[in-house]
């Protein structure tokens, strides 16, 4: 989950992560930032094939932490989670949780 949270901090605040401010050096920060997630999605997507949720025995709160890391990268990665069908499943099921519905919404303002 680190790399999640160095994908949210990089592409949000990529200036924290080099000391050059060209576009370039960001951009670099950026494009770094993608590569440290995709490795970690990789060994979360193949860690998740043909279960449901991260630890076995059902869900834990490692599901609940890594909700908001999923929404960022959902949001932030090249293509989504296009190459992460086990993730896109882990966060369809805790997006489907009444109470996380319940949150989300007070979020966008909806309530």
């Amino acid at each position: 989950m680190v790399g999640l949270f160095y994908l949210g901090c990089s592409c949000f605040l990529p200036d924290r992560y080099t000391t050059d401010k060209s576009e370039k050096a960001l951009k670099s920060a950026v494009e770094a930032g993608h590569k440290l997630v995709a490795k970690q999605f990789g060994i979360l997507e193949r860690h998740l094939g043909g279960r449901e949720f991260i630890l076995d025995g059902g869900r834990s709160i490692i599901d609940a932490y890594s909700f908001p890391m999923i929404q960022w990268a959902i949001k932030l990665l090249p293509g989504g989670l296009t190459d992460y069908p086990n993730i896109q499943a882990l966060h369809d099921r805790l997006r489907a949780d009444p109470a996380v519905a319940r949150v989300l919404e007070r979020e966008a303002g909806d309530s």
